[in-house]
């Protein structure tokens, strides 16, 4: 009877330490997975010019299971929030429609009291300040946290997700977006306060040619100066 306690006892331990390495290595091979996947979204978003339909792809997929899905999901749907809007912020310094605002077409088109320049400055500036606000708001680790809140997940979980976001003083710093924002608004506040000088004064210009042309000399002084500053 003793012997076969004994050879049961035995089983047990072996089932047990059988299971335990099992989860060991399961749980290995899923954080591995996680690291390969968060350095290959990292090598798409280095390289130029990104691909931004293989980040979303990436981003909107899952590789791992079980709680790490949901370490995984959560950094995820962070990179996601956060590559949306840098996408959108490069999306607005691009516009062409930036340049244009001061061209002897838009002149025509638009002028001469510029309603739709006028409106289209306001509302990207503002957007401009909302999403420079949002840009500085996701070097935060209070933002980062915010994603994995509420998941109902061991320490270890949480633990592991705020590992992937290890704080870097000089990127936390980098002023490269931030400047690239408050140089377009810089100029869109010049651009509107040229088209108000001349909506203001529209019997003193007109376009011929392709070129302005004032019929009042302290108006152009004016307008040059500030053309000066862009």
């Amino acid at each position: 009877m003793k012997k076969t306690v004994l050879i049961l006892i035995l089983v047990l331990i072996a089932v047990g330490l059988g299971v335990t390495g099992y989860f060991v290595f399961s749980d290995m091979a899923q954080e591995r997975s996680l690291d390969r996947e968060l350095a290959q979204i990292s090598q798409l978003t280095a390289s130029t010019p990104i691909d931004t339909k293989q980040v979303h792809s990436r981003l909107s997929r899952t590789v791992t299971k079980g709680d790490y899905a949901v370490v995984e999901q959560a950094i995820k749907a962070y990179l996601k929030d956060g590559f949306d809007n840098i996408e959108r912020i490069t999306q607005i310094l691009g516009d062409e429609k930036i340049t244009s605002l001061l061209t002897a077409q838009n002149y025509i088109e638009d002028g001469k009291d510029f309603v739709n320049s006028l409106n289209y400055i306001d509302s990207t500036i503002s957007e401009l300040r909302q999403r420079a606000d949002d840009y500085q708001t996701f070097l935060t680790g209070e933002r980062a946290s915010s994603y994995i809140e509420g998941k109902d997940l061991d320490e270890y979980y949480v633990e592991l997700y705020m590992s992937k976001f290890a704080s870097d003083p000089q990127q936390a710093e980098d002023q490269t977006v931030q400047d690239a924002i408050e140089e377009v608004i810089s100029i869109l506040s010049t651009s509107k306060e040229i088209l108000q000088l001349l909506a203001s004064n529209q019997n003193s210009w007109y376009v011929e040619e392709q070129t302005l042309v004032f019929s009042d000399e302290e108006l152009s002084d004016r307008y040059n100066e500030l053309i000066a500053e862009l």
